[in-house]
């Protein structure tokens, strides 16, 4: 399976799990005073020459929308060596804070001889709305091998009225 299958694999899943958990078609369509399913994959991209980077997601969440993450599953391709660390963000009221993601090694012989780092589990975490893009992660390295490191994000959850 591709890497593109993977991730489209984990999209669907936190979809489904979503929707399992009382969100149903009148939800997905965004009737007044109810929730509105969000999901989003993102990728972040370290630079040989770099030890973490900050993106966030180009799916926007609404200005007067308040972001709920549900969900967060993440996967890490890195040197051998390196010591992988995400941290996604959170913004509410102007004030932003971040949370340590811990990543566990799975396949120490991955594609291309790199090492494969995954996550996957529930938060709570929420993020104010700007209407131009989504909620952000930090994705870095404590050991710098000077090897490109790629982190791929899925996050689910929720959009709420402000």
């Amino acid at each position: 399976m591709t890497f593109r299958h993977r991730l489209v694999s984990l999209f669907l899943l936190a979809f489904a799990a979503l929707m399992a958990f009382g969100a149903g078609p009148a939800v997905a369509q965004g009737r007044a005073g109810r929730d509105i399913p969000y999901a989003t994959n993102f990728v972040i991209t370290v630079a040989t020459n770099s030890n973490g980077n900050n993106v966030f997601s180009p799916d926007a969440v609404p200005l007067n929308k308040r972001l709920v993450i549900e969900y967060v599953s993440v996967s890490v391709f890195a040197q051998s060596g390196d010591k992988p660390s995400l941290f996604l963000s959170d913004l509410v009221n102007g004030a932003g804070r971040n949370y340590w993601i811990p990543l566990t090694l799975v396949d120490a012989a991955g594609p291309g001889g790199m090492e494969v780092y995954r996550a996957s589990q529930l938060v709570k975490l929420n993020h104010d709305g700007n209407g131009v893009n989504g909620p952000g992660a930090h994705c870095g390295r404590y050991y710098n091998t000077y090897a490109p490191v790629t982190c791929s994000l899925t996050l689910s959850g929720y959009l709420v009225d402000k």
